[in-house]
């Protein structure tokens, strides 16, 4: 049974990596916390405290995001067009380097969408760089704290599951 859960944990773990991606990982990898929950090797309150952890960890992603893009000026669209090329990007890139790549594409892909519609929209190199690589930044803030607190879940499930 030991070498389930340690499997277990080990999914659990890749699918909060594949939150880099742009995937959602740490939604999906709710179920490893619930089958522990099944099998009785969590309590419901630590479970409930997993669950609360990756909500509130999906949560900061988006409002970093969406936040800083209102404090610096960046528009809806230019928002909603990083996101969309991170994920293209972080999926067409993934072959490269043994499958790093797809973390280059992610945020190659958050810095691009802001600057081409930026760009496109203002006329200036300088504004649209700028917010190109705000919006840059403010993914990997976002996404370095959804990760830790993903991990954070995951020693939640490895402590008490074990």
């Amino acid at each position: 049974m030991e070498i389930v859960k340690f499997l277990l944990i080990l999914i659990q773990f890749l699918l909060i990596l594949s939150s880099i991606l742009g995937f959602p990982g740490n939604l999906v990898s709710i179920v490893i916390p619930l089958i522990f929950l099944t099998f009785k090797f969590i309590t419901w309150q630590i479970f409930l405290i997993i669950v609360l952890l990756i909500l509130f960890g999906e949560l900061v992603e988006f409002l970093i995001g969406y936040f800083s893009s209102k404090f610096f000026g960046i528009s809806n669209r230019s928002f909603w067009l990083s996101v969309v090329l991170s994920f293209i990007f972080g999926i067409i890139m993934s072959p490269l380097f043994f499958g790093i790549g797809a973390l280059f594409g992610v945020f190659i892909g958050a810095f691009s969408g802001t600057f081409i519609y930026e760009y496109s929209t203002t006329k200036n190199f300088g504004v649209a760089f700028k917010r190109g690589f705000l919006s840059l930044f403010s993914r990997i803030t976002g996404c370095i704290l959804k990760i830790t607190i993903g991990l954070y879940t995951l020693f939640l499930n490895f402590n008490y599951g074990f």
